[in-house]
């Protein structure tokens, strides 16, 4: 038997290819970019015969119904899923074999009703099972959030109930390998661990510690990141219910003269892709920053794009170069946004400038600085806001600050009872999340935004004070 783990991490997903010595393998819940599985297969002269995905997935667009079509695999699907597209339904405790490779299914629902693990068993080395992919299900350290499909109370006691008792009996060593690492929004995984054991599991996580279901439930209910970006598209997308996109779409080349008609006009939410630094120092008018090189680049936009215009706006990009948009583009038909993008701007910034047109800054302020300005030293006191989440607004925050996400920010932002005429300094760990609130608070209209630079982890090293 040969394995395979291939980790997206700017999504925190995990995906996995098992084969067997007969050349036939599987893969599990395969991405949108369908080309790393098919290379995969190639460079171990394999034939990929199914295709398997252990849910609906909530976070990103599955690959799974391109790749089995692409290749002429098998797609199989959990019993329950509620797809309108044809495929094979896999039942609690079937067995699928592949040479001396035995896959077993086993229903585990509460992150998603028809959820499934594969418990996996290599005959050339035992009778027993020897590993368990297991999706949404037991992640390193964590149990996965039962609130995507369905109550999370509901969700919390289908896990407790159904899927814990499901696979009581395997032993052990049994090694667990997830469907979600750190980074994802489908659970609380902190660990840089990719791979743990049933054992380890059972014995230190903290969700396999409580006996109680209704502390369980309590238990799993409390401190879930934010729900992923753009989720009802992207359920819809793999139940089949809107169409699934095949390759990137072709996007157009827009003037500044175009770009400025479609904003004051059309509404066009407009990324622009570069670094903090180049934003803050000059930027077009009503855009938005969203750095491509951070992992989180296409769940950000999610985030603030749905709250923008839930009607679906044209999105364009703006970057130093084409690769920068074009990566862009990459990255956003993950969560089912590629479509939306309607164009980007030829020439970039640069084009924006020599047409004659006006930009706008964020400028940054140094923690010292800000200090100096909370001391009175500079008249006009700022209001601070601090845009992570709340979990890390409550291990440390700037004394006098207010907290609201900037995942949030774009809808409530009246609720801070802010004067647009005030100052104001946004920050988060880095600089780079409060980079896009910043843009939205310039967007709203207030007249003096400043941006943290090297955010809340500047001000911690400097030695000053935290809350």
């Amino acid at each position: 038997m040969w394995f395979q783990q291939l980790v997206r991490e700017e999504t925190g997903c995990a995906t996995y290819m098992v084969g067997a010595e007969n050349g036939e393998c599987l893969v599990l819940d395969p991405l949108w970019d369908i080309r790393p599985y098919i290379e995969t297969a190639e460079k171990k002269g394999a034939r990929i015969r199914f295709v398997i995905d252990s849910h609906t997935h909530a976070d990103h667009v599955s690959g799974a119904r391109r790749l089995a079509a692409e290749i002429g695999a098998e797609l199989i699907l959990p019993e329950g899923a509620e797809t309108v597209y044809e495929a094979r339904r896999a039942a609690d405790g079937e067995r699928i074999r592949m040479g001396e490779v035995v896959i077993e299914i086993a229903h585990v629902p509460g992150h998603r009703p028809e959820l499934i693990n594969l418990i996996v068993t290599d005959e050339s080395r035992g009778s027993e099972p020897w590993c368990i992919l297991t999706a949404d299900f037991i992640l390193v350290g964590d149990i996965a959030r039962p609130d995507l499909a369905q109550d999370g109370e509901e969700g919390a006691g289908m896990l407790f109930d159904e899927a814990l008792p499901r696979i009581a009996g395997l032993r052990d060593f049994v090694e667990v390998y997830p469907g979600h690492v750190a980074g994802s929004t489908c659970g609380r995984v902190t660990s840089g661990k990719h791979v743990t054991t049933l054992g380890y599991e059972r014995r230190f996580s903290p969700a396999l510690q409580i006996d109680d279901r209704e502390a369980f439930i309590a238990y799993l209910n409390h401190g879930q990141p934010s729900r992923p970006a753009n989720v009802e598209r992207i359920v819809r997308i793999n139940l089949g219910a809107e169409p699934d996109l095949e390759e990137l779409p072709e996007i157009i080349a827009v003037t500044p003269q175009q770009l400025e008609h479609s904003i004051e006009n059309s509404g066009a939410f407009v990324v622009d892709t570069r670094d903090v630094e180049a934003y803050g120092a000059g930027h077009i008018p009503k855009t938005h920053n969203f750095q491509v090189t951070e992992g989180e680049f296409e769940q950000r936009i999610g985030w603030v794009y749905t709250d923008y215009r839930p009607e679906r706006a044209p999105i364009f990009l703006v970057g130093e170069t084409e690769e920068a948009v074009f990566q862009a583009l990459f990255k956003l038909a993950f969560v089912g946004l590629a479509e939306q993008v309607a164009g980007y701007l030829a020439g970039g910034p640069e084009a924006w400038v020599r047409a004659g047109k006006p930009l706008e800054t964020l400028p940054e302020l140094s923690a010292r600085r800000l200090a100096d300005w909370r001391s009175g030293v500079v008249s006009a006191l700022p209001t601070i806001v601090d845009v992570r989440d709340s979990e890390e607004w409550e291990q440390g925050h700037i004394p006098g600050a207010t907290q609201m996400s900037f995942k949030e920010i774009f809808g409530r932002l009246d609720e801070l009872s802010l004067d647009r005429n005030d100052p104001v300094v946004v920050y988060c760990a880095g600089g780079s999340r409060s980079s896009t609130a910043g843009g939205i608070l310039l967007q709203r209209g207030f007249l003096e935004v400043h941006n943290l630079s090297g955010g809340f982890d500047s001000w911690r090293a400097a030695g000053l004070p935290v809350e």
